[in-house]
Order: structure tokens, then sequence, then C-alpha cells
């Protein structure tokens, strides 16, 4: 599938209303980056999972509320980030969002297993 078969799907749909990651997204883009961000940094930052992560990446980057394109790898060989921007229709997307709406919290579940799998004692 293409992204011209996936974009009539999905831009009007985030045309609508963002989801909270997809706020927490362009919330962060706008805090912590000043140019650019790896999406890596950005889940980081965010506290997004890459599950999730990515596919918003994707859905954000097809309504043009951000922009991408390949970094140079850290070292000879090794992979190349992929570096996100906000756009400035992003920017004022961002705008029409509450605060409280910007950032998003992990259901319990999610922080729980996280605590129970990347515990001190089992490593």
């Amino acid at each position: 599938m293409t992204v011209a078969e996936i974009q009539p799907a999905v831009a009007p749909r985030v045309a609508n209303a963002l989801s909270r990651k997809e706020a927490a997204i362009l919330s962060v883009l706008t805090r912590e980056f000043t140019s650019e961000g790896a999406g890596n940094r950005i889940g980081e930052r965010s506290g997004i999972g890459t599950g999730s992560l990515y596919p918003a990446l994707a859905r954000l980057e097809i309504a043009r509320l951000i922009h991408s394109k390949w970094g140079v790898a850290a070292s000879p060989g090794g992979p190349r980030p992929r570096l996100y921007a906000l756009t400035e229709e992003g920017a004022q997307r961002l705008a029409d969002v509450p605060l409280n709406q910007r950032e998003y919290t992990p259901p319990l579940w999610v922080k729980l297993g996280r605590w129970l799998f990347f515990r001190p004692e089992r490593r």
C-alpha cells in the first residue's frame, strides 16, 4: 500500500481532531527540539511506545502537520535516523489544543508492565 492510497483515509481523521498521542508528539516537537527530533527521542520525551509512536508520526506527516527527512548515521554503517520537524500548519493545530490535552500519560497497566519487566533485580 502506498502513501497515496493511505492519505485519503488518514488525512480527514487527523484533520478533524488530534488524539492525545498526536497532540503530545506535536507538543514535544515544539518544546524539546529547536529544529528536528529523531523518532526515538520523541518517543522518550513523550512516553509513547514505538508501536504507537511511528504510526502516529506517519499520520501526522500525511496530514502535513510534521515533515521528516533522513539524518546522518552516528557511525559508519550505522542506521540513519529519521528526523521530524513541526510545520507551520502543525504549530497552528497545536495552538488549538487545550494545554491539559497536550500530554500523554500511559495507562497504569503499561507503567506496571514496564516496572515488572525492567526491575533492577531481574537483570
